[in-house]
């Protein structure tokens, strides 16, 4: 379905989760601009396409929903994460040392467990790399480290879920009448876009 008009933001969040025709590092000069992008089918020049701009279409709350596939989580938890000054900064230096990258993030505010989503083809090297950083920890039984393949991340984007009361409800209440279970969430202070993993065989129904 053509979106006929969606805000620079909007189009930043789409592109990074998957779509093809636009890339964030290539719309940079022209929101600097503010110069607004015109999106035409190729095969199909007839069509209106879909216009990025400052501002996107009003109303509304979600716009778009999408998806990235091929996921694994990873979760890393114990008693020696909590308040424990610096244990998130050990999780993301062993990531960024061995140049994983991190798609999603959720954390409990307890702060028992941190849950990293990333592209399964990183699993293997993510693993041994945290099973090295807190060896000692996992030999004293004080940390775990865990993982679950064959995930997708599932979004919902839109600059009309800001301030909109009920959003996460109706997102998440929809997965749950459809039976699909939830293992991460995650929402940017934006609030413009709520991500959730799923198992990848759900996905399309989700």
């Amino acid at each position: 379905r053509i979106i006929p008009r969606v805000s620079y933001d909007e189009a930043v969040e789409m592109a990074y989760f998957g779509a093809k025709v636009i890339h964030p590092a290539t719309m940079l000069p022209t929101i600097q601009k503010g110069i607004p992008i015109l999106i035409k089918n190729t095969f199909d020049p007839e069509q209106k396409g879909t216009l990025i701009s400052r501002t996107g279409a009003p109303g509304g709350t979600a716009k778009i929903v999408t998806s990235i596939d091929t996921i694994a989580l990873i979760n890393i938890g114990g008693v020696s994460l909590i308040g424990i000054p610096g244990s998130a900064s050990r999780v993301f230096e062993t990531t960024a040392k061995n140049g994983v990258n991190v798609i999603l993030i959720s954390q409990a505010s307890s702060e028992h467990t941190i849950c990293l989503a990333i592209q399964e083809s990183s699993l293997s090297v993510a693993l041994a790399a945290f099973q090295e950083e807190f060896a000692k920890e996992i030999r004293l039984g004080r940390v775990r480290v865990s993982a679950i393949k064959n995930q997708a991340i599932l979004a919902a984007v839109g600059d009309g879920m800001r301030g909109t009361p009920g959003t996460a409800g109706k997102l998440f209440g929809a997965l749950g009448a459809g039976g699909i279970n939830i293992s991460a969430i995650a929402q940017g202070g934006s609030e413009r876009n709520i991500s959730c993993v799923i198992h990848a065989k759900e996905k399309n129904r989700a």
